[in-house]
């Protein structure tokens, strides 16, 4: 029996971030995300029209920057939890 690909049944994203001035002229600040999706029948490339376990991906970045925007550094991490 074949199971046609399809989308997951749950996702959800939640996520914060905070800033605040570190000066007149500078502002510093971080933030997370975090991403769930349940199983579900897929056609990845780890495994072709098989099923997909349920997975949580951690997103996180620090910046500072200038308080008027006109420049902004940050570093950010993407699937933290691999």
């Amino acid at each position: 029996m074949t199971v046609p690909a399809g989308p997951p049944d749950w996702t959800a994203t939640i996520g914060f971030s905070y800033e605040t001035n570190v000066s007149t002229n500078l502002k510093a600040g971080f933030g997370s995300d975090l991403l769930y999706s349940s199983a579900f029948f897929g056609q990845l490339e780890e495994a072709p029209q098989g099923k997909q376990k349920e997975y949580a991906n951690l997103d996180a970045t620090v910046f500072v920057g200038a308080e008027d925007g006109t420049w902004r550094l940050s570093l950010i991490g993407r699937n933290l939890t691999d």
